[in-house]
């Protein structure tokens, strides 16, 4: 007998093999047992989107629920069983995703499929670039900041208002530790958000 939440897998009949029910073919076979369920598991094995935080999945095992969370403007897709811009999941507050951040009507863009960035409102290494009218959460490599007449990550000597971002730590050196962190390259996360 399989535990609650797991199936039957019969490919190999002469093995028992239960598995999450994603994973497995049942045909015909669709009606599962009770369920019994457990704090954040509704059954005792699976894996379960939290229902007030789509940036947050639980896997149950034997009722014990382990906790993990998407990054920042991701949020977990139950059916491809992965982290997605949270703007690809339909269970999203998108404004609770941007931080409350509400990009402008698409239909104040001048092109069709340009996208456009923008500040946030309080943290000068964070920005938003808004895809037809959805907001995803982006930051710049440590070290630098966004700025927003150029709309790319710069030095922060360079964006009035961020100039002191860093405090009283050297910014070259953290550039430096960056680089070589990254294997000599830039941070993926300026790097993605730079052509438009």
């Amino acid at each position: 007998t399989c535990g609650n939440g797991l199936v039957f897998d019969d490919v190999d009949p002469l093995r028992e093999n239960c598995a999450y029910p994603f994973s497995v073919n049942c045909g015909d076979r669709t009606d599962l047992e009770p369920p019994i369920s457990t704090p954040n598991c509704p059954r005792l094995y699976g894996i379960f989107p939290d229902n007030h935080n789509c940036r947050v999945v639980f896997s149950c095992w034997n009722g014990e629920s382990s906790r993990y969370e998407c990054p920042p403007g991701l949020a977990y897709d139950n059916d491809q069983r992965v982290c997605v811009w949270a703007d690809l999941v339909d269970r999203c507050d998108q404004r609770e995703v941007a931080e409350g951040f509400v990009c402008p009507d698409p239909a104040e863009v001048d092109q069709p499929g340009v996208f456009t960035r923008h500040a946030h409102p309080t943290d000068c290494r964070k920005f938003y670039v808004c895809i037809e009218g959805q907001a995803r959460p982006y930051g710049c490599s440590l070290g630098t900041v966004f700025n927003v007449d150029s709309l790319q990550c710069d030095d922060p000597e360079n964006v009035q208002g961020c100039e002191n971002y860093y405090g009283d730590l050297d910014v070259k050196t953290l550039k430096k530790a960056q680089t070589h962190k990254k294997g000599g390259r830039q941070s993926a996360s300026s790097d993605e958000a730079t052509s438009s």
